[in-house]
């Protein structure tokens, strides 16, 4: 190696590894959900058309609920969440309700049958429940003002437990500012 060879070399691997750290970082899927962590947003189609995105609700605090039709425990907490939402709507509570894989038409139905009022969106790929590692159904994620998870519960909540956290959001109650 002559002088100036010795000279590059340096230089063109620390810009080889600089490259190859950027294609890395750009090509590793986006942060999961975790307690404690930032939500990751999302924006989804509604059943009312336009895309949501949860982002657009900072500064409100959310509950994520994931649910299916087809799934027993989600259709007994329904009725209780919209009960909920009725609650404490006035004071900024937003409910995602996201829909894991099902049509269109089969959501819009349960929903007119229930007479819900608050936020339906659609996961038609699944994308979102992959990324909030939802196992159960129903899941529940409970996201404060900053935007961060605060709470989550695997399976149904009762009224009592949903009003609780629910609570602790408008409360700021989780730490959160």
């Amino acid at each position: 190696m002559t002088g100036v060879e010795r000279r590059l070399c340096p230089g063109l691997l620390v810009a080889a590894a600089a490259l190859i750290a950027l294609l890395l970082t750009a090509c590793s899927p986006p942060a999961p959900a975790r307690l404690g962590s930032p939500a990751p947003d999302f924006a989804l189609p509604s059943l009312d058309g336009p895309s949501v995105r949860l982002a657009d609700f900072k500064g409100r605090p959310v509950l994520i609920n994931f649910w299916a039709t087809w799934c027993v425990p989600c259709r007994e907490e329904m009725p209780l969440m919209q009960e909920v939402y009725e609650q404490y709507r006035e004071r900024g509570l937003v409910i995602l309700a996201i829909n894991m894989e099902e049509d269109a038409q089969t959501v819009r139905r349960w929903v007119d049958q229930g007479g819900f009022t608050f936020t339906f969106v659609l996961d038609s790929e699944g994308e979102q429940v992959k990324r909030y590692n939802v196992t159960a159904a129903p899941t529940s994620y409970f996201v404060g003002r900053d935007g961060v998870i605060r709470d989550l519960k695997l399976g149904a909540l009762t009224r009592s437990d949903m009003q609780g956290k629910v609570e602790k959001l408008l409360a700021d109650g989780y730490g959160g500012s």
